[in-house]
Formats: C-alpha cells, sequence, structure tokens
C-alpha cells in the first residue's frame, strides 16, 4: 500500500468493519444489558446471572461496550452505564432499544441478502405474505418498538410544518402498535382515532393504546389496507407505508384510501423523498440505506415527481410536500373528484 493508499483506505475500512459494531450493542440489547446497569455500578459475575450467560462471555461483551463509550469501568469488573448509553434502556423517553434490535435483527438479515437480490434482480420473498409471516419472526417485538421510537420523532417533527388541529379523525393506515396515533392523541386532546392493521397486531396494539392512556379516544381495527380501508375519517396517515411496496402494490392501496377517503378528507404520507440529485452527506447515505433494504423486499423509495404520478395514478391530488426535522417528508394528497 502506498503513501496515497493508506489515507484513502482508512475511512473506508471503518465503514467496511463497522458490522462488529451493530451486533455488539444488538447483544446488549437482547440480554438487557442496559436495564441491568441503570441502577448504577454492577460487577459483570452478578450481570451475567441476571442474564442468564456465560459471566466470561459478558465481561467482555462490556469491555467491547466500554470501548464504544456505552458503559465505563473503573476496576476492570464492575461497570456503569453512560449517558450515551442510557437510551439503549427500553424504560427511557427518547430510547432507541428497538431500532438497535430491529438494525441487527430483521434489516442485518435483509442486508445478507443483498447480493443475491442485486443479482437476479428478484426480491426476497415478502410481500404480503412477509407481513403476515412476520407474526411469528422473533424480531418482531423489536421492529414495533423501532416503529414506536421513530413514530414519536416523525409525527412530533411533522406536527411542526403540518396542522394536524384541523382533524378530529385519524386512520393511522397500517399503523402497528399504534405509535403514530397515539403521539398525535396525546399531543391533540380534542381528536379520536383508529389503527388498522393485521389482526395478529390486535392484542398488542390495544395495550400499547392503553399504556399510552389513549384508549377511551382510540381503537385497533383488524383489517388488510389491500382488501379495504374504513371511510369516516378527516385524515388517512399513512407513515412509512408506500415505500414497503412496488408501484402496483402501493397504487393499490392509495386507490384503497382514496376509495374510503371524503370530499374534505386529507392523505398524509410521511416518507423520505428521494433527491433528484445525490452526494455523499449522512442525509443522503440515510436514504439510501433504506432503499437497498426496500429493494431487497420489493419496495423502494421516490422522488417527489414519482410520488405525485403515483397519487394522481390513485385518483389523488399532490398538496404538499414539506420537508420536516426528520428524514421523512409530508406529502399530502386530497381526492381528484
Amino acid at each position: 500500500m502506498t503513501a496515497m493508499q493508506g489515507p484513502a483506505a482508512r475511512p473506508l475500512s471503518e465503514l467496511i468493519e463497522g458490522f462488529w459494531v451493530t451486533q455488539l450493542i444488538g447483544t446488549a440489547v437482547a440480554l438487557g444489558l442496559p436495564e441491568q446497569l441503570a441502577g448504577g455500578a454492577r460487577v459483570y459475575e452478578e450481570i451475567a446471572r441476571s442474564c442468564e450467560s456465560d459471566p466470561g462471555c459478558v465481561l467482555r461483551v462490556l469491555r467491547a461496550l466500554q470501548t464504544i463509550g456505552v458503559c465505563r469501568s473503573s476496576d476492570g469488573s464492575s461497570f456503569e452505564l453512560t449517558e450515551r448509553g442510557s437510551v439503549l434502556r427500553r424504560d427511557v423517553p427518547g430510547s432507541i432499544s428497538g431500532r438497535a434490535a430491529f438494525i441487527s435483527g430483521i434489516m442485518w438479515n435483509l442486508y445478507g441478502q443483498l447480493r443475491s437480490v442485486v443479482r437476479t434482480g428478484r426480491p426476497l420473498p415478502a410481500g404480503r405474505e412477509g407481513f403476515d409471516n412476520l407474526a411469528d419472526d422473533p424480531g418482531l417485538a423489536g421492529m414495533h418498538r423501532a416503529i414506536i421510537e421513530s413514530s414519536i420523532r416523525i409525527i412530533e417533527d411533522a406536527a411542526c410544518v403540518h396542522d394536524f388541529a384541523r382533524y378530529s379523525r385519524v386512520l393511522d393506515v397500517g399503523g402497528g402498535y399504534g405509535g403514530a396515533l397515539a403521539t398525535l392523541l396525546r399531543k391533540y386532546p380534542g381528536m379520536s382515532g383508529s389503527v388498522l392493521d393485521l389482526r395478529y397486531l390486535a392484542g398488542d396494539s390495544s395495550a400499547y393504546l392503553r399504556e399510552s392512556g389513549v384508549a377511551d379516544r382510540a381503537e385497533f381495527i383488524p383489517g388488510d389496507f389491500f382488501e379495504s380501508v374504513p371511510g369516516g375519517y378527516d385524515c388517512y396517515l399513512l407513515k412509512y407505508i408506500i415505500h414497503d411496496w412496488g408501484d402496483q402494490e402501493a397504487l393499490q392501496i392509495l386507490r384503497r384510501c382514496a376509495s374510503a377517503a371524503g370530499p374534505n378528507s386529507h392523505i398524509l404520507l410521511l416518507e423520505r423523498v428521494m433527491p433528484d440529485r445525490l452526494d455523499e452527506s449522512p442525509e443522503h447515505q440515510a436514504i439510501m440505506e433504506i432503499d437497498l433494504a426496500m429493494m431487497t423486499t420489493g419496495g423502494r423509495e421516490r422522488t417527489e415527481a414519482e410520488y405525485r404520478s403515483l397519487l394522481a395514478a390513485a385518483g389523488l391530488r399532490m398538496t404538499e410536500v414539506t420537508a420536516t426535522a426528520s428524514p421523512c417528508s409530508v406529502i399530502g394528497a386530497v381526492r381528484t373528484a
């Protein structure tokens, strides 16, 4: 390696070797180490007993976590959580525990298939059957914790640029546990709404809505948005739904929403908008990270022009594309007739 190659290769090598941190943090979350350390310093043997794991291996994991600033130790055998590590606890505001579980589990497996998808041009067996199969996926809880975590941030940011106070009844289409809806209902006491998603989520969603203190104004509706979407709402909210699907499926979902919407209803997509031109910024890297993951399952991120065309084909007219502080934009639409 020449002197010219050394400096150029070093930052790329750091990206290549980032896999170990993803799995290290995912393992820590799976073992509950952030919760184990929440009360202060503890010796590693005690932590290992609490999480029913091998003491020597737990020590090595804790040492590794120490090198990335998640915990610290003054004597090499007892460890305490740092401020950085505290956001990995499930029970704190702003937690990213679910995201860590989701990225190190389901997303990790999707990226493991990227090479095959690119070579063949065929996505993994997913689609509607794939979402049904998630009912038995051990990563389901982590995925929905990640969705709730992102929903809270995204809706709060969206509310800074879009007037949600105008809506009295909101349908969270494909909303999972209902993180987006619960966030809106806490913010707007006069609002009520429903979550529409597959039947196997009914129990967990209802429990989450109760825990969020909004069950008196919210309900879970079991259903399939490819088959039908209930009417009677003045806002149909689809957060990170359309990007899960190819154009044919996305068009079917939007047409169901358009059919259900009244003449004064608004359909709101909360989605990343693919830039017309890409650069090396972290923001553009982030959208391509998701786009490649979506490619493995048959979905995609879209440009503003592509969203406008898709909405028009569904009988909808785009009314706004408003960026937020989060990675997503508010894409508004109304019926054309």
